[in-house]
């Protein structure tokens, strides 16, 4: 054990002890003059009493400064464990999050590699999904970076390893395994030396064995302290929570994706019901022209036989019928772009939803497949898909694209992030315009939308597109929104290899820029191939 170990827990227990036998005096203390005798004993029947009451909390208050103070240079990274994050869209998909996790212990626990294996129904096997560090004999790797090997280990479920910490879930050392009597605890430690590894712990959610972790020997060599023993566990209640956090939030990412299927089938026939009640008026707006002209011309034509007395009432009713029903007809006129436009911005939000479904249950389960993209042609065609409502509060809403650019990535991603932009562009501006262009900037491809609207506050820039849900100051004066428009924006950006910022001025406008890697012809040409 490092010697500053035992010098930390010595200077622990006395000065626990110390601060304990103060306390003990102080309750004897008034006792002193008067009855010394009678003060010595309360003091240590005091002592005695705050040993067995606060000893321990007292003991573990003082610890984080004694860390501090002898083992900065080695175990200050202790203290960040407190400030890992809780909430799982900090990642982008479940590799990502176990990285972090992963070159965290590495480096905390000083270890020469870790390999986490999680189950696989398809296989009936634990596959191994990360590899950090530094490579032993026989390994399938190159470097000793974090990567992925070319053929990826199995572990079976029926191994002796997995049986163990299917039984025994907790972390074990090979010092622990070679202490057991038991056939599985052999037959453990014979499957972790096959792995090279000297400790390994299950990751369990309830009873549920969802993988496991090797850790490789300490780049010492030397045997697990109890500091790294603290450390293991630490980072293994924190794979637990996360990857529990994932398997919920997967399953509610899909419940909402099937809600929006549903919602969607609702707002496609409030659509159909729109656009049939338009056609239904204006088939009665000619009908009633037609009538009202062929009574008019009767009345005209038959006016002159009736009473003076008959024929006005019988002119002022057809005028007032006419005028209201005229009236009638264009306020129900009025009111179809209106709710074609709610409706459209309803469908929005629903396919809105279902992309944040979609990205959160994919992001956890795996990768999606990826194709030569137009960017020009997805700008067109999205801001051609847009200018009715750019129409509609009288907005020039154009697209500058100056020759044919292509990235390598999926076209619905692209695509939202384009429509979710413009969509955005358009909430925050009355008047003026709105622009989406493309370029070439060195290897990468620049989206930009940029309009003349609102403007953000300076202070919301840094954290607009952390996470959901962000909404605009003044939203209020705005349309409705969802809140999740920029939080997808740059997750899909991110899915693509590329990222997002923004420029903006209160009451002069914003500017998105979107980088993406460009596609190259040579690339092109391989896979047309």
């Amino acid at each position: 054990m490092d010697w500053r170990l035992n010098l930390r827990n010595a200077a622990l227990r006395l000065s626990t002890l110390l601060l304990l036998g103060v306390g003990g005096v102080a309750v004897g203390l008034p006792l002193r003059f008067s009855h010394p005798t009678a003060a010595l004993v309360v003091s240590v029947a005091g002592m005695g009493l705050l040993t067995a009451l606060w000893y321990d909390p007292l003991r573990r208050t003082l610890q984080p400064a004694l860390d501090r103070l002898l083992f900065a240079d080695r175990y200050s990274y202790l203290e960040a464990f407190g400030q890992l994050p809780n909430d799982l869209l900090e990642f982008t998909n479940l590799r990502e999050m176990l990285r972090f996790l992963v070159t965290r212990l590495t480096e905390a626990a000083q270890l020469k590699r870790v390999r986490v294996f999680m189950y696989d129904s398809g296989r009936q096997a634990y596959v191994e999904m990360i590899f950090r560090g530094s490579p032993r004999p026989g390994d399938d790797l190159a470097g000793s970076a974090d990567r992925q090997p070319s053929r990826a280990l199995e572990i079976s479920d029926s191994s002796a390893l997995v049986q163990w910490l299917r039984e025994e879930g907790r972390l074990w050392t090979a010092e622990d395994l070679s202490t057991q009597s038991s056939p599985g605890a052999a037959g453990s430690l014979a499957d972790l030396r096959k792995l090279d590894g000297a400790a390994c712990f299950p990751i369990n959610k309830e009873n549920d064995l969802m993988g496991l972790v090797i850790l490789g020997p300490k780049r010492s060599n030397e045997p697990f302290n109890p500091h790294d023993l603290k450390i293991l566990g630490i980072l293994r209640r924190q794979l637990e929570n996360f990857l529990t956090q994932a398997m919920v939030l997967t399953q509610e990412a899909l419940n909402m994706v099937k809600d929006s299927h549903s919602m969607k089938n609702d707002v496609n026939a409030l659509k159909g019901r729109i656009s049939w009640r338009a056609l239904r008026m204006a088939s009665w707006k000619i009908d009633f022209e037609e009538e009202m002209a062929r009574l008019e011309k009767w009345l005209t034509e038959a006016g002159a036989q009736l009473p003076a007395a008959s024929r006005a009432p019988l002119a002022q009713a057809l005028a007032a019928l006419k005028e209201r029903s005229s009236g009638f007809l264009a306020d129900s006129q009025r009111s179809l772009p209106i709710e074609e436009n709610a409706i459209s911005r309803l469908a929005h939000h629903v396919k809105n939803w279902a992309e944040f479904g979609r990205v959160v249950a994919e992001g956890f389960r795996g990768r999606r497949p990826f194709e030569v993209v137009d960017v020009g042609q997805t700008l067109r065609l999205s801001v051609d898909r847009w200018k009715p409502m750019a129409e509609g509060k009288n907005l020039d809403l154009s697209a500058e694209v100056p020759g044919p650019l292509f990235i390598w990535g999926e076209r619905r991603l692209l695509e939202q992030i384009v429509e979710n932009l413009i969509d955005n562009a358009l909430k925050a501006t009355s008047h003026g315009f709105v622009l989406v262009a493309c370029r070439k900037e060195r290897d990468d491809i620049e989206i930009e939308v940029r309009d003349t609207g609102c403007g953000i506050p300076e202070n919301d820039l840094a954290a607009i597109f952390d996470k959901p849900f962000y909404q605009r100051l003044g939203q209020g004066k705005l349309d409705q929104s969802t809140g999740i428009g920029l939080y997808l924006v740059a997750q899909y950006a991110r899915s693509l290899g590329g990222r997002v910022a923004v420029e903006s001025h209160l009451g002069k406008g914003s500017t998105f820029r979107v980088l993406l890697p460009e596609h190259k012809a040579e690339k092109r040409a391989v896979v047309a191939a």
